[in-house]
């Protein structure tokens, strides 16, 4: 069997292409920003850890999947106040939950023994109605026996 030729094939550092891709990522390191491309999401992020996303100026759900952009494009981050405004309210979500399932386990609880009491009661009601069927059906051997010791 005749061995396949590679599927991929590497640029040499010398090939216009490579030493473009080279001189571009040399400027992105001097100007100190990092470009991350996922799938639904283009990111820009400057040296002091600051992030944005790029979007589209027109739509933007239309992800930038070519550099450079073929459409204009704006570079947008999350506003503080909204994140601290979302993060109050899924604390206080948080808090009425747990006071719900504080609440519901407590009410639980209280319904567990209010059961078991409930259970040992009725085996004392069963208890003294079999004792009181046993001394109807046979008196009470206590006072008989008291009695013939007479």
């Amino acid at each position: 069997m005749d061995k396949l030729p590679p599927k991929r094939m590497v640029l040499k550092d010398k090939h216009p292409v490579m030493e473009k891709f080279n001189q571009l990522c040399a400027l992105a390191d001097d100007l100190g920003i990092t470009l991350s491309f996922y799938g639904h999401r283009t990111h820009v992020e400057d040296a002091d850890g600051n992030c944005f996303d790029v979007e589209d100026i027109e739509n933007a759900d239309v992800p930038m999947s070519d550099f450079p952009p073929c459409t204009e494009v704006r570079l947008v981050y999350d506003n503080p106040a909204y994140i601290a405004l979302k993060e109050k309210e899924r604390a206080e979500y948080r808090k009425v939950c747990e006071e719900r399932d504080a609440a519901m386990k407590a009410a639980a609880e209280a319904k567990e023994a209010a059961d078991k009491l409930e259970r040992e009661q009725a085996k004392e009601r069963q208890e003294r109605e079999q004792y009181a069927k046993l001394k109807e059906k046979y008196g009470d051997a206590r006072a008989e026996g008291h009695a013939n010791e007479s």
